[in-house]
This record gives structure tokens, sequence and C-alpha cells, in this order.
């Protein structure tokens, strides 16, 4: 997987120079994701709020309408777990998890246009992501125990799935404005621990960008 992820990316910027009908876009925006599996069966989850940034090419495959847009990306992803219970001897207990994760991740999605000439084009897109994660942190918090730092031994350090969504893009005159909203399924099961069961990335991304 990561000498795959490594081979694409090297493709994908040797091939940015290659296409003269190339276009070139930047994306800023914001994530909001959390943790399926296992996990949801043993906390009370919910979502957290991070940071996306990003560049793309878009390519013609048979013409303006169907193409190919490799997009190449920094994403912060995590999730908060809540739990609370009753000792034996009768007092509560409560704690509370929060994670978040920053990756470096690769999206080779194919892109429809519908009326790509047209001054407000809408456009879908879908396909598969794979991500490299290089800082986690956790924030523990409750009756049994406090914690801050990092959880780099608790994440797997690889990550893959697919993303879907759409958008539009407006007609500015050099370029064009984009507005796009994503929604992200994790494949692989990203806890490494031995308890807690599976676990899997997921999530929504809100993009504002620029197409020059």
């Amino acid at each position: 997987m990561k000498i795959s992820a490594i081979t694409i990316t090297v493709l994908f910027f040797l091939s940015a120079g290659n296409y003269a009908k190339a276009q070139t876009g930047v994306m800023l925006g914001s994530t909001y994701s959390t943790a399926a599996g296992d996990v949801r069966e043993q906390y009370d989850t919910g979502f957290h709020q991070g940071y996306a940034a990003g560049v793309y090419h878009n390519f013609d495959l048979l013409s303006e309408v169907l193409g190919i847009r490799p997009e190449f990306s920094y994403t912060e992803k995590g999730y908060t777990a809540n739990f609370s219970s009753i000792a034996v001897t009768g007092e509560p207990i409560k704690m509370e998890y929060e994670y978040h994760f920053h990756y470096l991740i690769l999206k080779v999605p194919i892109i429809y246009t519908r009326n790509p000439e047209d001054y407000f084009s809408p456009h879908f897109i879908a396909g598969p992501y794979a991500g490299y994660r290089f800082v986690a942190y956790e924030n523990v918090s409750g009756t049994i125990s406090n914690f801050s730092g990092s959880a780099k031994e608790s994440i797997e350090p690889l990550d893959y799935g697919l993303i879907a969504g759409g958008g539009g893009l407006v007609d500015t005159g050099p370029g064009h404005l984009i507005l796009e909203l994503r929604f992200n399924w994790g494949l692989a099961d990203f806890w490494s621990q031995e308890v807690g069961g599976e676990r899997f990335n997921r999530g929504v991304q809100l993009l504002l960008g620029y197409q020059f």
C-alpha cells in the first residue's frame, strides 16, 4: 500500500506538466469526522471538527464532461467517545475521549461535470483515496484518569477508503470558484490496539477553492 501510494504520487506530479488541458485547483475547508465500527457499541461517539487543504489537477478522459482529478491534500480527522457507568461501590464512572489525526492523503476520483461551458456547472466526484497518518493526539478526562498526548501507538499509520460528493464551478473569467461537499467512507481499521474492536474513519468535508 505504501509503495503504491508513493508511485501514484510521483506519477501525479510528473503528469501535471504533460497535459495541455490540465486544470489546476486549490481547495480549503472544514472537516467533520467520526468513527464507525465496534466503538459505537462501546461508547457514545461524536464528531471532531478539523481542517483540510489540497491541490489538484483535472485531466479530461473522453471530453470536458468526464475526467480524472488526482488530488494531494492535508486532512484532519478524529472523533469523540464518551463512556458512563456505575462502579460496584455505587459511584458513577464517566470518561471522555477525544482523538484527532493528521493525514497526508492522495485521492484519485472520477469527475463528471454537467454543462462545463456554462456560467455555473455542477459536478459529481467519486473514487478511492489512500492516506498516511503522521500525527495522532488523544485527550482523556474523567473519574478514572486524565491524559493528553500522542496516540500514535493506538492509530495505524495507513488509511484508505472511498470519497463521493458533488459541487459546482462558477466562471469568474480567468478561472472558476469551486464549492464542494464530500463524504468520506474509510475501509481500513485504524485502531491498532488488541482491545476495542474495529474502528473506521467516517466524515464529511465542506470545501471552497479556486480553479485556474
